[in-house]
């Protein structure tokens, strides 16, 4: 939700009324504004879009204005938060008292999620999210007076200002000056950064790692051009190191002495003195270890042989403990064998027996540090003479994977000691045995196998094992995963996962990013959808079997093109989801991309079908306009529900590309509130008004408790949620994922689906969300501290915002959501549980442990539990909704 200033805030105009005082310096000329360099600015700002790349204009109807807005300078150390606000330019003002609002909710910087240019930056990075404050709005708020001269005409100033959870809002900006004409804004001031030169930095740390804690340790960092002018800020991690340095002739560099006893990743991020001349860069990562200067020697290997003969070699044996400096080793207690002999550096334990008898002893590892290591008390028996060889371990698993480590060792007494082989039989494809050790590892081959193993030393018969069978299963493998890598914008896509082992394995989206537009079904091992961005997506899928073998695909790499030699709406169809039967959705932006050669002119927009009078063209930027090769307009379209059940329509756009005229379906259901469910813990449903049973975990054994449900958008399903976000799905709910194989920092305590039913969101007791499906994160409590813990949630219906309730009522908005109401306060007489929205996004129920209701904006009231004996306590709610005329 927006907080709107309409004049410069009052802790700014405080600390800028010396600089007011000053005046303004006049600059003539079209190039520069007037009112610049502004006295109160820190740096200038840039614009990016989602991949990272400069943008110097757009459209004022674009919310965000951009994707990304960056600092070009570090903030105060003390500062972690970046918000985004506009300003009208006015004539012989200074800038710090200029009316303006804010245009962003704000987030903490570093954005790690950012693409990787500005990931790394730790300059303030700003953003940008669907709901925030358009430059028309803007406009609206704080028009420019006819009497303005020309050169502020249509001038106003984005700014970015920064804040600290100690230090409050800096008192200073950062700072772009745009023009808008008509329905454009480009950047005026700084000049964009477009054309800058791109840089390159490389980061040397000496001396080599790994190095003991204390040691003195020197950064270099080289720019590459030379030429290249600015600052280099260290880091370890996310932290820096130090102030930033300047950089000469191309190199920076840093020497420390006090990195502490760890791991430690260090990078070097260059920040130009003039960006309009060149660009930040990132450097490599040097992964560098400290070790400790000193420590106490501790055993690692002092288990030796028991058994030996006379006359026969022994080991050798090698004692190995930790420590800095080096342990030494000796026999501090008790008598070595004769004839064998402990190397005091190496620890080696050997030679040949001269005596038989039982020998004890124990060996210490010393260096000066601490007390001396102590080895267990070892006890070696020596036989007179040899003796024949019997098995003393020789019942390997029975059971193993192909592709999974296996190892078993046989073992067996005798003098001298004995070797392994094969008897009868034959070993698993791709086992072996070491003759010597009589160690069993490796299969690669499924079947089964049945065998002995002899044990022999020359002295007496050889020992046999039992008949030993080993049951070999095939291991998980992926046998399709090699999908298309170059689907266009706008074409159907599909593509199948699919993985064999024994059992059959279950398939799981694994690391990385799909393309927008797509989904993965884990059920079906479907990859499918109409990419909607063009760029290359990195990802991985998993699969694994409840035998613990598992798979991963190799790094699919996918390359969404442009699309065909024609013009594109997107997106495509257009789905409003449910809406109240009477009320208007936001507007849907719908874009047209030229990517034919020509420009595309003579365009035409319009709407028809049957159900055309119920969407309406609220903004039209393309009818009229030329669009140039590679280019794009933009429209915008509402959705009103005449009434019940599913509405259509076509947008239609006629122009000189081929293929003219273009259409895309759209469509949106009218709903009514027929009535809404109650869920207790172990998962019973209650019913009021039209709202039907589809099932429940009711008559289950749960390992967690239910703790939240949700409706399909259709209202002929549900799911329920358990607190440890397993999901169990009834009627038309479908299953896309859970947490439950997840380690929680908090129970899970509240759900909400997506208006187009391929999604759900979950969220922890701290305000922690979870997206599956097409649900998007949007915002969350996870980072603030909660008077009281979360306990619920609920999606508006266009699923560009939620709403998150603590247990006292208080209510927490993000995206579209809008504040109504709430039960925060003492005369709330149970805890609240949970939450659902009414179809029009313009009112909640808030529901208590009882089934209390309590309803704020458009929410009826048509029953509760609140006067009923109940088994469990109510957990959550959901609303029934009715698809009829």
């Amino acid at each position: 939700m927006h907080v709107r200033l309409k004049s410069a805030l009052a802790g700014v105009i405080t600390a800028l009324m010396l600089a007011a005082s000053l005046g303004l310096a006049q600059v003539a000329g079209a190039a520069t504004p007037p009112f610049e360099p502004d006295p109160n600015a820190r740096g200038g700002v840039s614009f990016f879009n989602a991949s990272g790349n400069v943008v110097t204009g757009g459209t004022i109807t674009d919310s965000p204005i951009a994707a990304y807005v960056q600092a070009n300078g570090l903030g105060r150390s003390s500062d972690t938060q970046a918000t985004l606000f506009g300003y009208l330019a006015q004539p012989g003002v200074n800038p710090g008292l200029w009316p303006g609002e804010q245009m962003s909710a704000g987030n903490p910087y570093p954005v790690a999620t950012a693409p990787p240019a500005l990931a790394n930056s730790p300059n303030p990075l700003e953003v940008g999210s669907t709901g925030d404050l358009m430059l028309s709005q803007l406009m609206t708020d704080f028009p420019h007076p006819g009497t303005d001269p020309a050169d502020y005409q249509g001038v106003y100033q984005i700014r970015i200002f920064t804040s600290g959870t100690s230090s409050g809002q800096d008192s200073l900006y950062w700072r772009a000056d745009i023009q808008i004409t008509g329905t454009a804004w480009t950047q005026i001031y700084p000049p964009p950064s477009a054309l800058a030169q791109s840089t390159s930095t490389t980061l040397t740390v000496s001396p080599a790692s790994p190095q003991t804690a204390g040691t003195t340790v020197n950064l270099t960092a080289t720019v590459t051009p030379s030429v290249a002018t600015g600052t280099v800020q260290f880091k370890d991690g996310a932290a820096n190191l130090g102030a930033a340095v300047s950089v000469t002739a191309g190199t920076a560099t840093l020497s420390t002495n006090s990195l502490s006893q760890a791991t430690h990743n260090l990078t070097a991020f260059f920040t130009p003195t003039d960006t309009t001349a060149f660009k930040f860069s990132t450097s490599n990562v040097v992964v560098y270890v400290l070790n400790p200067s000193s420590a106490a020697p501790a055993f690692t290997a002092d288990s030796p042989p028991t058994t030996a003969a006379m006359g026969t070699p022994y080991g050798p044996y090698t004692f190995a403990a930790t420590g800095l400096p080096p342990p030494t080793f000796s026999v501090p207690t008790g008598t070595l064998v004769p004839g064998l002999t402990l190397n005091p550096t190496s620890g080696q334990l050997s030679g040949t027996p001269t005596a038989a008898g039982s020998f004890s002893f124990i060996v210490a590892a010393t260096n000066g540090v601490g007390s001396p290591a102590l080895s267990p008390s070892i006890t070696i028996v020596v036989a007179a003479s040899g003796t024949p060889p019997s098995f003393t371990a020789a019942s390997p698993p029975t059971t193993a994977i192909t592709g999974s480590p296996y190892s078993y060792t046989f073992t067996a007494s005798g003098n001298p000691a004995p070797d392994f082989r094969v008897g009868t039989g034959a070993l698993p494809d791709g086992l072996g045995l070491d003759s010597t050790t009589g160690l069993l590892s490796a299969p690669i081959t499924a079947g089964t196998s049945t065998f002995t193993i002899l044990a022999s030393n020359g002295v007496g018969t050889p020992a046999t094992s039992p008949s030993i069978t080993i049951v070999v299963k095939p291991g998980v493998v992926f046998t399709h995963d090699t999908p298309l890598l170059t689907p266009a914008i706008g074409d159907p896509y599909t593509y199948t996962f699919t993985a064999t082992g024994d059992p059959a394995p279950t398939l799981a989206f694994g690391s990385g990013t799909l393309p927008p537009g797509l989904t993965f079904d884990p059920a079906t091992g479907g990859l499918s959808g109409i990419p909607t961005t063009a760029g290359t997506f990195a990802f991985t899928i998993s699969a694994a079997n409840t035998a613990g073998s598992s798979a991963t695909t190799p790094l699919i790499t996918i390359t969404v093109g442009a699309g065909p030699s024609t013009v594109i709406l997107t997106p495509s169809p257009v789905n409003f989801g449910n809406r109240g039967v009477g009320t208007t959705t936001a507007p849907q932006v719908v874009m047209l991309v030229n990517h034919t050669p020509s420009p595309v002119t003579g365009i035409r927009v319009s709407i028809a079908g049957k159900g055309a009078g119920e969407f309406a063209l609220v903004a039209d930027g393309c009818s009229g306009t030329t669009v140039a090769p590679g280019g794009s307009c933009t429209m915008s379209v509402a959705f009103t529900a005449g009434g019940g059940g599913l509405r259509t329509a076509v947008l239609t756009v006629a122009d000189s590309a081929p293929g003219s005229p273009q259409t895309d379906p759209m469509s949106g259901r009218g709903v009514r509130t027929n009535g809404y469910w109650l869920g207790a813990t172990d998962g019973g449903i209650f019913g009021f008004g039209g709202a039907g049973f589809f099932g429940s975990t009711g008559s289950i054994h749960l390992n967690n408790p239910i703790v939240a449900l949700a409706a399909s958008p259709d209202g002929k399903g549900y799911w329920e949620t358990g607190s440890d976000g397993g999901i169990f799905a009834f009627g038309t709910a479908t299953f896309f994922g859970s947490t439950g194989s997840i380690h929680l920092n908090k129970p899970i305590v509240g759900m909400a689906p997506t208006p187009d039913g391929l999604g759900y969101w979950l969220v922890a007791s701290d305000g922690g969300i979870f997206g599956f499906g097409t649900a998007t994160f949007l915002g969350s409590t996870g980072s603030i501290h909660l008077n009281k813990p979360i306990v619920g949630m609920a999606a508006t219906p266009d699923g560009l915002g939620y709403w998150l309730v603590a247990s006292d009522g208080g209510l927490f908005s993000y995206g579209t959501a809008k504040f109504l109401g709430s039960v925060a306060g003492p005369s709330q007489v149970k805890p609240i549980v949970g939450m659902a929205v009414t179809p029009d996004g313009l009112g909640y129920w808030l529901v208590g442990a009882d089934g209390g209701l309590f309803a704020f904006g458009t929410a009826p009231f048509l029953g509760s539990t609140g006067a009923m004996k109940l088994n469990q306590p109510i957990v959550g709610m959901m609303q029934s909704l009715s698809f009829s005329p």
